[in-house]
């Protein structure tokens, strides 16, 4: 009996701490998304000014 509370307990902790971590995920896609989007358009903009000084 004392080992099933303890379990039961257990995976309380676990779907609680999966939640946060849910949350936590779903919050930051906004900022996450925003700077991969920046770093592909830099990226974009070094390798253009490179093809252009190379095809002169």
């Amino acid at each position: 009996m004392i080992r099933n509370k303890k379990a039961q307990s257990t995976l309380e902790y676990l779907l609680v701490l999966a939640a946060i971590v849910g949350l936590l995920i779903w919050a930051a896609q906004g900022p996450i998304a925003d700077s991969v989007t920046n770093m592909f358009s830099n990226a974009n903009s070094t390798i253009d000014t490179a093809s252009d000084y190379l095809s002169e």
